[in-house]
């Protein structure tokens, strides 16, 4: 990809989704009155109405407010007119756009906040592997808002790592076979040609054009802004990428796919202390891929150099032990690790157009991120699967 066909990829897409921002401009002004502490309270009642007819809210409270790619809330929620449903917590954990415009522009022109919502109604009730309870969602489909209504997961048994605090080997063990289940369970499922069609590989649809363009200018940003960051060899390689993106896609792209998270760092996932069981939060950027993606998001970008190099061997084993063991023609191990070393890649522009936004996240997580994928990429020798 060159800046002409980035630019005209931002223009193709971009309008149209620009264009869906307008649109969700005009139904938050509709809304707006009916917001009680910033909440959504009409979509907040019908989400919560769809698996319990007849609820009706009689008051909301957010006790807590976080913005970022989507707007989280703890709120107090009181309630009537669910007689005979299962009982409802009061205290939910609610996600919504975002109050600020700029996060509300990228939600809506990637769509990533529709893509969780429809994700928690239509797939995580079948996930062979642990996420929040989800008790109601609503999305418009115009626009993209949404609103998605999650349990409270309980601080006192469980633990939310990030990046910095990294895993023991037993909770990557987990989080290996939780994937390597889910992988398996929608390996190449029908139903991505039915209800689930709207799973879409990456870099496909409207929103996935548009994001396919992202890595072209936010690689250009970071090699121009943090050149410090990068040794010689990375920054060289990093251009190569650059304009070899098309040609990655494609590879991404080849089959067989199943579903994916997409976004497996240790920050979206939490564990039970007691059995090191792993769960996935945040969905946003699930689509269809290959399973590998998963792993190699998790392997790079959430274990240290030294504790990857010294048991991705296992861990890479692991995996496919786990996916043979229920797929009757799973990949081979080389073609594994082949899709390894491509997907490492993917972790790499994950650090470096998180680190060129400079607001995702803290400064030392992204350092300490590219540091771990610049070694993952030299290690993988990806120059090597490149077009020349």
């Amino acid at each position: 990809m060159n800046s002409l066909t980035a630019f005209w990829a931002v223009m193709a897409e971009g309008l149209p989704a620009l264009s869906r921002f307008a649109l969700n401009s005009v139904g938050q002004g509709r809304r707006h009155a009916a917001r009680v502490d910033g909440i959504d309270r009409q979509a907040l009642e019908i989400a919560l109405a769809r698996q319990r007819p007849g609820l009706m809210l009689d008051g909301v409270k957010a006790l807590h407010r976080h913005d970022g790619t989507s707007g989280r809330i703890y709120a107090a929620v009181d309630h009537h007119g669910a007689s005979g449903q299962p009982p409802l917590p009061q205290d939910l954990f609610i996600k919504q756009l975002p109050i600020h415009r700029a996060g509300q522009l990228m939600a809506c022109t990637l769509g990533i906040g529709l893509n969780e919502a429809r994700i928690y109604d239509q797939i995580t009730p079948s996930l062979p592997l642990r996420t929040p309870r989800c008790y109601g969602c609503w999305y418009d489909e115009r626009d993209g808002d949404f609103l998605i209504v999650l349990e409270v997961l309980p601080k006192d048994s469980t633990r939310f790592p990030d990046i910095l605090s990294s895993c023991s080997l037993e909770e990557a063990r987990h989080v290996v076979t939780g994937l390597a289940h889910m992988h398996a369970a929608f390996w190449q499922h029908p139903r991505f040609n039915g209800d689930l069609s709207w799973v879409l590989p990456q870099g496909t649809g409207s929103r996935g054009r548009l994001m396919q363009a992202v890595p072209y200018f936010g690689i250009g940003a970071a090699l121009k802004k943090f050149p410090d960051m990068f040794a010689p060899e990375v920054h060289r390689l990093g251009h190569r990428i650059r304009h070899s993106m098309e040609a990655i896609y494609r590879e991404w792209r080849r089959g067989p796919l199943t579903l994916v998270h997409g976004d497996t760092h240790l920050g979206n996932m939490y564990f039970d202390p007691a059995t090191a069981a792993a769960g996935l939060l945040d969905w946003q950027v699930a689509h269809r891929g290959q399973g590998m993606r998963d792993i190699a998001y998790f392997l790079i970008t959430s274990l240290d150099t030294e504790f990857r190099r010294a048991h991705q061997v296992e861990l890479l084993t692991l995996y496919h032990q786990t996916l043979a063991a229920q797929l009757p023609q799973a990949p081979t191990r080389t073609e594994l690790e082949r899709q390894y070393r491509f997907h490492s890649i993917y972790a790499w522009l994950g650090a470096v157009i998180t680190r060129a936004a400079q607001t995702m996240q803290s400064d030392r997580i992204t350092e300490v991120s590219i540091a771990r994928v610049n070694a993952a990429l030299l290690e993988m020798q990806v120059e090597d699967l490149l077009p020349h």
